[in-house]
């Protein structure tokens, strides 16, 4: 009898485990679709700017036009310790190169997004 109500609490728990899992990936699905909704959102009100700083929440955004008319635009997801970083130093969000030197030497892994009407992906 005993053994019996081990194995049933031991079922019990691992179908919660799993339904837990199950809900937590669901959230997570849902968080990233806002998060992309919310950078498509962003990207397309700064298409209009040649150079651009904006930190927008647990986003920044650098986009800068090069001399010869070339335009790359970064994406970051903002960690705690880039927020602190960045309140130390706000004359980075003065300057695009200086925000991308900024986040270089913060070992921050820059890859420009092409921003087009419909949709966003990695520019090659």
């Amino acid at each position: 009898m005993r053994e019996e109500a081990t194995r049933e609490g031991v079922d019990i728990y691992k179908r919660s485990l799993l339904a837990s899992k199950a809900k937590l990936e669901d959230i997570g699905v849902s968080q990233t679709e806002k998060l992309a909704i919310e950078i498509a959102k962003l990207l397309k009100e700064v298409a209009s700017f040649s150079n651009i700083v904006l930190s927008a929440g647990k986003l920044f955004i650098v986009k800068c036009t090069e001399r010869q008319g070339r335009s790359r635009t970064f994406v970051i997801s903002v960690t705690t310790e880039l927020q602190n970083a960045l309140e130390a130093h706000p004359q980075i969000l003065l300057s695009p190169m200086a925000a991308i030197a900024f986040l270089e030497k913060q070992g921050q892994l820059l890859v420009p997004v092409r921003v087009e009407a419909a949709s966003l992906e990695h520019a090659d």
